[in-house]
């Protein structure tokens, strides 16, 4: 209740700024007004300001969420270390203890808002408002007696209420309660059913179920949050199945069975049938508009939800009336009804250069109290891609956060972020994330985004470590420019993946990418010992509920020697006939070693052809159960060299002994990126895709010699000779040469040398790269869609 007693205004006395509506936005205009040294007033009809927001929706709903994040917290203190905080059984929670201490922080809320409110020089007025004309208000006090406000403007701030079906629309809707009813809950119940697909159903089911509510979240099609970027809903929809909540999609419900109080049957058109304690209706909202006298000023307009029809200014046909917050039915948040309601004070009371101030409804940021938190600002990549066409990319990142390194692999909340950026300059039009803290951090990508950061703003940006902020800001790989029909796809469950050094950090990497993405994965390495901390991760990074179904092995490999390579891609291909063929092969093994490496400078050159060589001959090999991969469309080949022996190299520097180096690939057509070689062996291996990146060495006196040309044309002859791969299996080959090219014999010559004839070898220069490791790791993301962590 407010804490003086208004007494109704004498018949002269008249207002500059009345608001009918005591919430956020009401609040948040008539205080600004006010500040000003306008005679302003605020009808409240319930008698507990703050609105929706601090009484049934935003305040309560957060420290719910609290709780049930708090429970988790519990139920994962025993990885921490804490292994008697728990007993088993617990945590149980005291929904009725918690309740009573929430409403009287409501209640305290409440009071904080009367004496801001007063003490800002604004007039409470409790009782209920109308219009009478434009620029007339009749407030109705509890007892039945009115009185009237005469003011030069009016502002409606009543914002809106949620909506249950009719009991036409569906037999025993009634039954059900809405978000506002979850607040009145006195216990919590054992089985509950929440209906809706939006951020409301979201939340309030993730609340019920994370507190221990067995829960049925029904949607009419298969994902959650359906207005909110694809790459969000299918992240969160599957993760919400994982938690045990009991997702029923494309399920419409039919009928509501049973007696308010007592247990309730749910029956959907679908032929379920399901029992709850408590039914909740999730299915949209109506502005509070049908009595508030707006038949009164019928220049007035109002849409088919009940949302007065505004400009851009808040304003109405009428002169002198105006809505803010959800009753104009533009971005539904209570720091939206704010910003538009002082701005509105802004410009009509406020000085000069307030005089066209307005909120702007781009790039609004908003966040969902889901399990794990959703962000998201900006356009999604549906709508970007219709705005905007083919000038649209995509760069998206997903990792776990640190605090679930301790936690078992089933209980790791994934996150997830994709960037939307436009046009040559990468300028940010959108910005989605998911997982842990998302909340906090979307508030910062906010601004970014409202100021037109592009990804260079981002790249440039010092990280803070370790935070799942750093993830978000640097973890980020284009995915939308791999187009061909072989690119590995999303859902891998089933598929093969040979990794050839898979022990390295790259192939390490890899195989816990794939294993993400639900692949069998084979390892094959020297160490035995490193193979099985990699197969751990791998196993630990296994789709959720599919690491029990995953192949997880290891095979004796020594790639050093040219002499097992086509032993082992035998083994291989025997192993692989048998499993229905092999879907994707990655070589990622180092530099050739021990009996057959030259250890000279001028050796080095025979060292990279050699390498080259051993992986041509696995891949040449396996060609036969490549080709059965896919239905016999083909599988796909990833080879990736770091030329160079990083162990000589310095990564800042990119130095091989003090020879400068610089980056060259070959490519069979023009690929997606610089980092992609895709070498199509057009006659022999006509449904393999072979992607080549070679993102080191070539440079320097380290690559000629007088015995016959440099590395490029070693190793391809060296190919033609085992493999019989010659240039006549590659459409183009083409050489993109980094700027400080200083071979005596060019890229056209060496190629010439294997061969080529001059019309196929194209020379596309471009500038050195520094980071050859990120260049790799960047590549691998782009095919998995996984973002890689060593």
């Amino acid at each position: 209740m407010p804490p003086i007693d208004v007494k109704p205004p004498g018949p002269s006395e008249r207002f500059d700024y009345v608001c009918i509506g005591g919430g956020s936005g009401g609040s948040g205009t008539t205080r600004r007004a006010a500040s000003y040294g306008k005679k302003v007033a605020i009808i409240e009809a319930t008698g507990r300001l703050g609105g929706t927001c601090v009484n049934v929706g935003c305040v309560p709903k957060k420290l719910m969420w609290h709780a049930a994040d708090t429970a988790e917290r519990l139920r994962s203190s025993s990885s921490y270390g804490f292994d008697e905080a728990v007993k088993p059984g617990e945590p149980k929670f005291n929904w009725a203890m918690f309740k009573a201490k929430r409403d009287a922080y409501i209640r305290r809320l409440n009071g904080i808002y009367d004496k801001n409110i007063t003490g800002d020089g604004v007039e409470y007025h409790v009782g209920y408002g109308r219009i009478k004309d434009a620029n007339t208000v009749e407030v109705t006090k509890d007892d039945g007696s009115t009185y009237t406000l005469q003011t030069d403007n009016i502002v409606v701030a009543v914002g809106g209420r949620p909506i249950n079906p009719t009991e036409e629309e569906i037999p025993g809707a009634s039954l059900g309660i809405n978000s506002d009813g979850f607040f009145d809950l006195e216990e919590q119940p054992k089985r509950v059913a929440v209906v809706g697909a939006g951020y409301i159903a979201v939340e309030l089911a993730g609340i019920f179920n994370t507190l221990g509510s067995e829960t049925h979240l029904f949607i009419r099609g298969d994902r959650v949050l359906r207005t909110f970027d694809q790459g969000i809903q299918d992240t969160l929809t599957p993760w919400m199945e994982h938690t045990g909540l009991k997702l029923h999609k494309n399920s419409n419900v039919a009928k509501v069975e049973g007696t308010k109080g007592g247990p309730l049957t749910i029956h959907t058109k679908q032929g379920e049938k399901v029992e709850v304690d408590v039914l909740l209706w999730a299915v949209g909202r109506h502005a509070n508009t049908e009595d508030i006298g707006l038949h009164n000023v019928p220049e007035v307009k109002i849409d088919k939800h009940g949302n007065i029809i505004v400009d851009e200014y808040q304003a109405t046909p009428v002169k002198s009336i105006f809505a803010i917050g959800d009753v104009a039915g533009k971005a539904l948040l209570t720091p939206v009804a704010i910003a538009a309601g002082r701005r509105l004070s802004n410009r009509l009371f406020g000085p000069e250069k307030f005089k066209n101030d307005k909120l702007s409804y781009d790039d609004i940021p908003t966040v969902v109290f889901s399990h794990p938190t959703v962000g998201t600002v900006g356009l999604t990549e549906k709508e970007a891609r219709q705005k905007y066409g083919d000038a649209v990319k995509i760069y998206k990142s997903s990792f776990k956060a640190l605090y679930f390194a301790m936690l078992p692999e089933d209980h790791k909340e994934p996150s997830f972020m994709k960037v939307v950026v436009v046009g040559p300059e990468e300028k940010v039009v959108g910005v989605h994330i998911i997982g842990m803290g998302c909340d906090e951090i979307m508030q910062g990508f906010g601004v970014a985004v409202k100021m037109g950061a592009t990804k260079q703003d981002l790249d440039d940006t010092v990280a803070i470590h370790p935070t799942s902020a750093e993830g978000y800001l640097h973890k980020r790989v284009p995915y939308s420019a791999i187009t061909h029909e072989n690119s590995v796809s999303k859902d891998l469950h089933g598929r093969s993946v040979l990794l050839t050094g898979g022990t390295n950090g790259i192939g390490a990497a890899a195989a816990v990418a794939f294993a993400q993405r639900g692949a069998n994965i084979y390892i094959a390495g020297r160490n035995a010992e490193a193979a099985e901390q990699v197969l751990s991760k791998a196993r630990a990074a296994a789709f959720p509920d599919h690491s029990n179904k995953q192949v997880f092995e290891f095979y004796s490999f020594n790639a050093v020697l040219i002499s097992t390579c086509k032993q082992f891609a035998e083994e291989m291909v025997e192993l692989f006939r048998g499993r229905g063929g092999l879907d994707i092969l990655v070589m990622t093994q180092g530099m050739l070693a021990n009996g057959e490496r030259k250890e000279t400078e001028e050796g080095h050159e025979w060292n990279l052809a050699l390498h080259d060589l051993s992986r041509y001959i696995i891949a040449a090999t396996l060609m036969p159960v490549l080709q059965l991969s896919n239905n016999g469309r083909g599988g796909t080949v990833l080879d990736v060299l770091a030329a160079g022996v990083w162990n000589e190299m310095d990564p800042d520097n990119m130095e091989l002994n003090g020879k400068t180096c610089d980056f060259f690939h070959v490519s069979g057509r023009d690929g997606p990126t610089h980092d992609v070689m895709t070498l199509e062996f057009n006659e022999r291996c006509p449904k393999v895709k072979y992607n080549h990146l070679y993102p080191g060495l070539v440079k320097t006196s380290i690559g000629t010699t007088s015995k016959g040309g440099g590395i490029i044309g070693m190793g391809f002859r060296l190919t033609t000779a085992v493999t019989g791969v010659t240039p006549e299996h590659f459409a183009e080959i083409v050489f993109n040469v980094g700027t400080k090219w200083e071979d005596d014999r060019s890229p056209d010559e060496e190629c010439r040398s294997w061969g080529a004839t001059g019309e196929k070898v194209k020379i596309r220069e471009f500038p050195s790269r520094p980071d050859v490791r990120q260049k790799i790791w960047s590549f691998l993301e782009r095919e998995t869609g996984v973002t890689l962590t060593i």
